[in-house]
């Protein structure tokens, strides 16, 4: 089944109050200063493995890689980005 795709890119983003992070068949996935949004980690958010990596943040749950996030692109019929 299709899912929607939300890549965080700005986690301070005022377009993130209209979106519906709470939704059903949907993949929110962290990368670039997204993986600072400890609000959306707690709603299951995939992280980018390298972004992680990069920023320093000791974070182990939830790490995605490229080829994992490809396929998630993929296999999504709508992706927002934000």
């Amino acid at each position: 089944m299709k899912k929607r795709l939300l890549l965080v890119r700005n986690p301070d983003s005022p377009a993130l109050e209209y979106i519906d992070t709470n939704r059903e068949k949907q993949e929110i996935v962290l990368l670039q200063n997204g993986v600072f949004s400890s609000n959306l980690m707690e709603k299951g958010a995939k992280l980018l493995e390298n972004d992680v990596k990069a920023r320093k943040i000791e974070e182990n749950e939830n790490l995605i890689n490229y080829d994992e996030l490809l396929d998630l692109i993929v296999w999504s019929n709508q992706i927002i980005t934000i």
